[in-house]
């Protein structure tokens, strides 16, 4: 079994600190921009975790029963086919939910491009999950277009908690003094729609 343990921890850890230093010595971005691009990435490293791993590799049982399921039986290319209100159709819409708030953080992002690069992850991780299943020849996990489309839909409600968030926070710093503060001022400069 290929957890998500220390070892990869130690991995992600090491690639963001790389990704700090390159942003900060080679792209010249402030400090608040390094720090939401980094949180942007352990968001990433999260999703991984609960998307990705465990993988079932070298595990007897596994070996035992893989030839008798068929890979390509467990993918889903119907949308809403056999839907569910389960954990599982809450889980899929909140683990994209902080892609469509931090996303507009690090770029200047309309609503269109938030969605594509939420419907892009998400392909990406359906199409991840689906290769490690043809590599260890298990289907460890479905690839299912409703968990894109949920995913989808988590990025549209993270981007407009966001713009809720913009919304709020400008009517506060207009009450109070923190006109000039550094932090409040690059979440407000970004520009979302275009």
């Amino acid at each position: 079994m290929l957890d998500f343990d220390i070892s990869i921890w130690l991995l992600g850890i090491l690639l963001l600190i790389m990704y700090c230093v390159y942003l900060r010595k080679k792209r010249n971005e402030e400090f608040i921009s390094v720090f939401f691009n980094a949180l942007f990435f352990i968001y990433i490293l999260q999703v991984l975790r609960f998307t990705i791993f465990p993988i079932p590799i070298f595990s007897p049982t596994i070996r035992e029963i893989s030839s008798k399921i068929d890979i390509l039986s467990t993918i889903n290319i119907k949308p809403f086919a056999n839907i569910t209100l389960n954990r599982q159709f809450y889980y899929n819409i909140l683990l994209t939910i902080p892609f469509g708030f931090l996303l507009p953080l690090l770029r200047n992002k309309s609503i269109k491009k938030v969605l594509l690069k939420g419907i892009t992850f998400s392909i990406s991780v359906e199409l991840l999950q689906l290769l490690i299943s043809f590599l260890i020849k298990f289907p460890y996990r479905t690839c299912d277009i409703n968990d894109i489309v949920l995913n989808t839909f988590g990025v549209f409600m993270g981007f407009i908690l966001w713009k809720l968030f913009t919304v709020i926070l400008k009517a506060i710093t207009k009450k109070s003094n923190l006109k000039n503060d550094k932090f409040i001022n690059y979440i407000l400069g970004q520009k979302i729609f275009r």
